[in-house]
């Protein structure tokens, strides 16, 4: 794991003196590293052990790892990837600096597993084995078999009634999703920043002197002439408490006016203050251009519900497609398909209920719901 984000990281570096990228490309790149870092590598000394435990040798063990649960983790990065990189359907640079990111990370990391481990494994020999005696029944004294012993009672417990297992399971994923109809999306505001921090501190001596509105304002771009029109018109717009022209014309002949609302940049009221500024522009000044950090944040909430349907087509149909290929089967990519998209639907679910609804939002310091 640590070879594969180390890798990431490197690729991430030469990649950035070409291209622009986020700075959240490298704490995504690091989480999903250590996610199927760990994971890969626990699956093929897992089966490593088996192989020598029935007998294998050193050579022999690696060759049977590497033909079943090498097999497993190469179609599994293969997914991720490929899943990843449905997030480039988003035109925003930040989310595809993260799947990049991301991608990076779980090649290095997989070819890492896949080459750096198993070479780890026979310099190790022997070592890599359980060799402790202990006075515990066997199935305690080796903790593989006694998670495998815990965990085939569980899995015989839903064997012997797959109906009722599966309806269980079903409706408590269902439920669990069924608030995901109701997720607003948004960007985050200034108060995701814990209190006592300079930045939150000013924000709140600003917002307390002028306005929520005054730490966000809009900005429309507009030809010298129609300035004075477009600060008439803007200040119809309901939720607008000012609007002024703040710059002398430029070499290009246009003029800075600056448009302050009366909510804070992750309030709805401000992406419609937005919306209405637009449209009002149209009738006013064609040449007005509206941006700022209101406006940015409207459109990129836009963006993001525009395109997610999309995004989450595209990762379901590539998992359907590789699934399909590799076990020849329609009903395993179809199950495989409906409970993914059922899993993120109930973590969409309870993130709802948490930084939405509320419920239990004081026990991990949430000051109020936010989108």
């Amino acid at each position: 794991a640590v070879a594969g984000i180390a890798t990431g990281f490197a690729s991430l570096h030469l990649l950035g003196l070409q291209m622009p990228l986020s700075v959240w490309s490298m704490n995504f790149s690091m989480m999903i590293g250590l996610a199927v870092g760990i994971d890969y590598s626990l699956f093929i000394v897992s089966r490593y052990r088996e192989e020598r435990a029935e007998g294998a040798n050193i050579y022999d063990g690696i060759a049977n790892t590497l033909s079943t649960a090498g097999k497993a983790v190469f179609l599994s990065a293969l997914t991720v990837v490929f899943s990843l990189a449905a997030v480039f359907v988003v035109p925003v640079m930040v989310f595809r600096s993260m799947a990049l990111g991301m991608i990076l990370s779980v090649v290095a990391v997989a070819f890492a597993s896949l080459t750096l481990l198993p070479a780890i494994l026979v310099a190790l020999g022997d070592r890599v084995l359980h060799t402790r005696k202990s006075k515990r029944p066997h199935h305690e004294e080796d903790p593989d078999i006694a998670a495998e012993t815990r965990w085939a009672k569980l899995t015989g417990v839903a064997l012997r009634r797959p109906a009722l297992t599966l309806t269980i399971g079903v409706l408590l994923l269902g439920a669990l999703a069924a608030p995901a109809i109701g997720m607003k999306l948004g960007m985050p505001g200034p108060r995701v920043v814990d209190e006592g921090r300079t930045s939150r501190d000013g924000y709140e001596t600003l917002v307390a002197a002028y306005g929520e509105g005054a730490a966000a304002p809009a900005f429309i771009t507009v030809d010298a002439p129609e300035a004075e029109a477009v600060v008439a018109a803007a200040q119809q717009v309901p939720g607008v408490v000012d609007a002024r022209v703040v710059t002398a014309p430029a070499e290009t002949g246009r003029v800075v006016v600056r448009v302050t609302g009366s909510t804070a940049v992750d309030d709805d009221a401000t992406a419609t203050m937005v919306k209405d500024l637009r449209a009002a522009m149209d009738g006013v000044a064609p040449s007005a251009l509206v941006g700022g950090p209101a406006a940015q944040n409207h459109d990129l909430a836009e963006t993001l519900t525009g395109k997610a349907p999309l995004a989450i087509a595209l990762i379901l149909l590539v998992a359907f497609v590789l699934l399909l290929v590799v076990f020849r089967s329609v009903v395993v990519a179809v199950k495989a398909a409906v409970l993914n998209l059922l899993s993120i639907g109930a973590s969409y679910g309870v993130l709802v209920m948490v930084f939405q609804w509320g419920w239990g939002a004081s026990l991990i310091g949430l000051e109020s719901t936010v989108p």
